[in-house]
């Protein structure tokens, strides 16, 4: 009898909402339970709780349900089987996951929103996870043609840049500070990419602790320098020919 007092305070009083069913009733519930769906009595909340019952058993599974008047919501649902001296039970704990949802749904907009932004930018993200490997975000992959994976090993990171260029990050790691070079690498498929690499070091003492930056296709870019100052070589080349011509020219009338 005790026990039984004991279990049900308990029940009454469990932050979660909790309802008790057999086959076809709603044998028992905490008013958490009947604030949660905006109902006042136990036999109310049958309907309500029809589609919590596809929760797999003792699992946390987050499902869609419907308030009293029609509102949505989510939460997160973990369905026991109790078995009674004559009837088998179902307990349902339900908790109200909409606040967590929507900042989950938030945080994955965000990120939509940024991997468009890096994408028509043609800048990536990449973090040093351990000591030997980097993490490249999706752009950051794609702007080093790495279609299998988003981890490379830092030696072999490394390889793909140009050796003068290697020397130049080798130096900049090693002055245990942040850096912003324009470096040349060569993805898998062998296409010649120049690349700026900004990076921020985080050390405690001489521990480097935390290694990440950004990484941007800037090949338009160099390919327009490139053709300008082509341009440009062509230009003072035709401009000196035509001075040489022209003193030529007066030297003879003179």
């Amino acid at each position: 009898m005790e026990s039984e007092l004991l279990m049900r305070s308990l029940f009454n009083h469990s932050a979660d909402p909790l309802a008790v069913l057999d086959r076809a009733h709603v044998t028992r519930c905490n008013d958490n339970a009947l604030e949660l769906f905006g109902v006042e009595k136990p036999g109310e909340l049958l309907p309500l709780l029809i589609p919590a019952l596809s929760a797999s058993e003792d699992q946390t599974q987050e499902l869609q349900l419907y308030r009293a008047d029609g509102q949505p919501f989510w939460a997160d649902v973990v369905v026991s089987q109790i078995q009674g001296p004559e009837t088998r039970y179902q307990l349902i704990r339900i908790s109200d996951a909409t606040g967590r949802r929507a900042t989950t749904d938030e945080m994955q907009r965000q990120q939509r929103l940024l991997n468009a932004m890096q994408n028509l930018a043609s800048i990536g993200a990449w973090e040093f996870i351990d000591t030997r490997n980097v993490r490249f975000s999706t752009a950051a992959a794609q702007i080093c043609e790495l279609e299998d994976t988003d981890v490379i090993d830092i030696d072999e990171l490394m390889a793909t840049f140009h050796p003068d260029d290697r020397l130049l990050i080798d130096a900049a790691f090693q002055r245990r500070d942040g850096y912003d070079l324009q470096v040349r690498t060569t993805t898998p498929k062998g296409n010649l990419r120049w690349v700026r690499l900004v990076s921020e070091l985080k050390a405690r003492g001489d521990q480097v602790v935390a290694l990440f930056g950004s990484m941007q296709d800037i090949t338009p870019q160099k390919k327009t320098e490139d053709a300008l100052r082509h341009a440009k070589e062509v230009a003072e080349e035709a401009l000196a020919t035509r001075s040489k011509f022209l003193a030529n020219m007066s030297h003879e009338i003179r």
